[in-house]
C-alpha cells in the first residue's frame, strides 16, 4: 500500500526542507535570477544557523511522519517500525537540542581507558557515542544510570582511540 494515511504530507514537509537547504547553499550568492535579481539573500550567519537548524528537524519530522504513515497503513509491523526508526531517525536525529546540559570527561591513560559523564535529561546510547567520537574516542560497554541522590542521569563508557589514518 504504501502509506497514504497522511496523505504523503510527509513529502511536502520534506520539500520544505529541501527549499530552505537551497536558501542556505546560495544565501551568499551573487549570481543572478531571471527577474535580474541577486539570488543570494546574504542573511547573517546567526539567521543561516537558524535555517539549518529548521532544515534538519523538518527532515527529521518528515521520516518520522513517514515511519508512523507505514505503520498504521499497515506496510511496516511493529519490528520493523522499530528496526526503521532507529535506523532513519535515531540515527540522524541531533541530539544537542534535547539534552540542556551534559558533561563529559575523558580518562585516556594507559591504565585507565574510560569516559563518564552526567546529564540532566537521559542521554541515548547513540548521543554519547557521537559526543566521545568529537573527542577522538571510540566507546563501548556504556552504561547509563539514574543518580537518585543527585537526580541526574550519569553514564560510562570504555574508551579506545580512534585511528584516523
Amino acid at each position: 500500500m504504501s502509506g497514504g494515511h497522511f496523505d504523503y504530507a510527509q513529502y511536502r514537509i520534506e520539500d520544505i526542507a529541501s527549499s530552505i537547504d537551497e536558501l542556505i547553499k546560495t544565501n551568499k550568492s551573487k549570481d543572478i535570477d531571471s527577474f535580474g535579481q541577486e539570488i543570494g539573500r546574504n542573511y547573517p550567519d546567526g539567521i543561516i544557523k537558524k535555517f539549518d537548524e529548521a532544515k534538519k528537524t523538518l527532515s527529521l519530522a518528515a521520516k518520522m511522519a513517514q515511519r508512523i504513515d507505514w505503520l498504521v497503513s499497515g506496510d511496516d509491523g511493529e519490528d520493523s517500525f522499530e528496526k526503521r526508526w532507529i535506523e532513519e531517525v535515531d540515527s540522524v536525529r541531533d541530539f544537542s537540542m534535547e539534552i540542556a546540559t551534559m558533561y563529559l570527561e575523558i580518562r585516556d591513560q594507559k591504565h585507565e581507558m574510560f569516559a563518564e559523564g552526567s546529564a540532566d535529561k537521559k542521554p541515548t546510547t547513540h548521543m554519547i557515542l557521537e559526543r566521545i567520537k568529537e573527542r577522538g574516542f571510540m566507546a563501548s560497554n556504556i552504561d547509563i544510570f539514574y543518580d537518585k541522590l543527585q537526580r541526574f542521569w550519569r553514564f560510562t563508557a570504555k574508551i579506545s582511540i580512534v585511528n584516523w589514518r
